[in-house]
């Protein structure tokens, strides 16, 4: 019987392959293996961000794979797991967003009580379906990622990154600090992801750049833990506006982190006008040039980009082929990272 040879792959032709930015990877033969999570139920803003991973894959086939910072991470292979695969977290999202507002209408606190726990379970039920992804891709030696969907998402992937890697720390990018507790009753709300972490899990260090956006509760429990160290939007344009370089600054933001780094994106840490339909945008942040800039900054610094994610992306076509393109640097930085 004749074997069936290997698709032919040319980097520098059209597309010719439905795989994450026109790869022929296979989850066997990629370094990265990206979880797609459509889910969104409790945005309290905008919505659509449950669409982010099939319009980030669409916008994909655009992105060319030559990089002057990683010309051969993409040989390593990244890969999406299939859409279908997610057809029931789709789903799961369709029917909880119904629950949380019907939920937000409600005014008898024990009705209201019985919704939110079914809100949760459904939160518990992604984080199950991310942790198994996750210890299974870890098992063999890759590198975990999930594309959201909203912020509540990658818990799971945090969690079993850490058990792999207890002394990681977690670099996060967002407008917001998303330590809320229970932000509306919901344990697993979008806007809590960062209390749960830093209160459910065993984390060593989080440092936290771009936030613009919080209450009181947040910045007074971002400075009352030692594992926390943040650097506000005002403060850092503060910095350049007095001469100090960008340059500088990264180093700043990254030097309290261990050696062991996981990434996670909320893209409205970008400045607005990079991802105007995102769940909740405000002015202000970061260009496109300097987080790509900060991300070769870790791998400059010999740390190890264990895991990421990526989320928040909206169901337009610029916040898409913004984000497939900080997509593949991360993919790219991570890979590079690990050689």
């Amino acid at each position: 019987m004749k074997v069936k040879s290997a698709p032919i792959f040319d980097p520098n032709s059209a597309s010719s392959h439905e795989g994450i930015f026109g790869l022929a990877s296979t989850e066997q033969n990629s370094k990265v293996l990206i979880l797609s999570v459509p889910f969104e139920a409790t945005t309290s803003y905008l919505g659509g961000t449950s669409k982010g991973p099939k319009k980030i894959l669409e916008a994909s086939q655009q992105v060319d794979l030559y990089s002057p910072l990683y010309p051969n991470a993409w040989k390593q292979g990244i890969y999406l797991s299939p859409l279908k695969d997610s057809q029931k977290i789709s789903a799961l999202s369709s029917a909880t967003q119904k629950l949380v507002k019907k939920c937000r209408n409600i005014r008898r606190e024990s009705e209201k009580e019985k919704l939110q726990s079914k809100v949760d379970k459904a939160g518990s039920q992604v984080n199950d379906f991310v942790s198994k992804f996750s210890a299974k891709t870890l098992k063999t030696g890759k590198i975990p990622a999930v594309l959201g969907g909203d912020h509540s998402v990658p818990f799971g992937n945090i969690a079993e990154c850490i058990r792999y890697f207890p002394k990681m720390g977690v670099l996060h990018l967002d407008a917001h600090f998303d330590l809320r507790r229970a932000y509306e009753g919901f344990t697993w709300s979008h806007a809590s992801i960062m209390q749960n972490v830093v209160t459910r899990l065993p984390l060593q260090r989080l440092v936290q750049f771009g936030i613009r956006d919080y209450c009181n509760d947040e910045i007074e429990f971002a400075s009352s833990k030692s594992q926390i160290r943040f650097f506000t939007d005002q403060d850092l344009f503060a910095q350049k506006s007095k001469g100090k370089v960008w340059d500088r600054l990264c180093d700043e933001i990254i030097e309290s982190l261990p050696p062991e780094v996981y990434l996670s994106f909320d893209i409205d840490g970008l400045d607005p006008s990079f991802c105007p339909t995102t769940g909740t945008p405000v002015p202000g942040g970061l260009t496109y040039s300097e987080l790509t800039y900060l991300i070769h900054k870790v791998v400059l610094s010999k740390r190890k980009i264990i895991g990421f994610d990526l989320v928040e992306v909206g169901p337009e076509e610029w916040d898409a082929n913004v984000g497939a393109r900080l997509l593949y640097a991360m993919s790219s930085a991570a890979i590079e990272s690990q050689t």
